[in-house]
């Protein structure tokens, strides 16, 4: 499994190295490839010694309608898709805040087809912290991205309203919200290791997830345990169903019981929870551990 790695503005590689790390997917077995944004911007955060600042879109021009806006964005897009050809194929995307970005518009047919591709570059995304507003600078764009998402968001981000605005861009998308800022923190695994989780899950069977949004509601509360909640939760697969598809007077286990019938689907869910919690306890032995996870996924889908 290949992944294409974009960091966000007055920022650069170093910094999305780190917070790959933060979420192990090395350890899932995916080769993560990475690209620095073509302007240099000074940086923020991290201090002018530690890192070279550097944006997709540089940050003085956001809400600026303006020829040089457009042409930043434009040189951003085909810088990337430039990179997918000559580097590539990926079989997924990370973008952090204004990285998401990019990787959202990219993720538009008619984005990629006006910048010279017919087919999707990637299959998949993962979205941390994104950002909303680059992807509003496109006026033509009406209809939403159909490819499996994740979304992570922090509930004590600034940014929280361009990251939700950014999940809307999305057919169905999963969004998972950990307490943080606008980071993905050394912390997050410990803090909150069920999201951790499912970001594994969600990363290993992509298209699996999809299918099962498709089916049901599927949530976790901010510790990461399945739930089923028609009006508020922390992490949420899919779109909200409206409050008024249930009795009001029911209670949480049997709107579970509605959204969660005892199937393959929800097997399978919790399969790849304590898979991925397997995984990250046994490295040493994750050659020998996938075929037998894959056994065990067949095995469970069949019976």
């Amino acid at each position: 499994m290949r992944i294409l790695c974009l960091h966000g503005a007055r920022s650069n590689s170093v910094v999305t190295k780190m917070q790959m790390d933060v979420l192990g997917l090395e350890q899932l077995g995916a080769s993560l490839d990475f690209l620095d944004a073509p302007f240099e911007e000074a940086a923020v955060d991290f201090g002018q010694s530690m890192v070279e600042g550097r944006s997709w879109h540089h940050t003085y021009l956001r809400g600026v309608d303006s020829r040089e806006s457009d042409k930043q964005l434009q040189e951003s897009l085909q810088k990337v898709v430039e990179y997918v050809q000559e580097h590539g194929p990926y079989d997924g995307a990370f973008g952090f805040s204004q990285g998401a970005a990019i990787v959202t518009l990219l993720s538009f047919p008619h984005v990629l087809r006006a910048l010279g591709c017919e087919s999707p570059i990637w299959r998949f995304v993962v979205l941390a912290c994104g950002v909303d507003y680059l992807v509003g600078t496109h006026s033509d764009i009406v209809d939403t991205v159909s490819m499996p998402s994740l979304h992570l968001l922090g509930q004590s981000d600034a940014l929280l309203p361009e990251s939700e605005a950014l999940t809307l861009r999305y057919k169905q998308p999963c969004v998972l919200h950990h307490p943080f800022g606008h980071a993905l923190p050394l912390e997050l695994p410990e803090e909150v290791p069920r999201v951790y989780e499912a970001i594994h899950a969600f990363v290993l069977k992509p298209d699996f997830v999809l299918t099962l949004r498709n089916e049901s509601t599927v949530q976790l509360d901010q510790s990461g345990s399945l739930l089923c909640d028609a009006v508020s939760t922390s992490v949420s697969c899919g779109a909200a169903s409206p409050a008024s598809a249930y009795d009001v007077a029911d209670s949480k286990e049997e709107k579970c019981k509605k959204l969660l019938p005892p199937s393959i689907e929800s097997k399978l869910v919790s399969l790849f929870l304590g898979t991925s919690a397997a995984l990250r306890a046994s490295n040493a032995f994750l050659p020998s551990l996938l075929p037998v996870v894959l056994a065990i996924v067949v095995f469970t889908m069949e019976s």
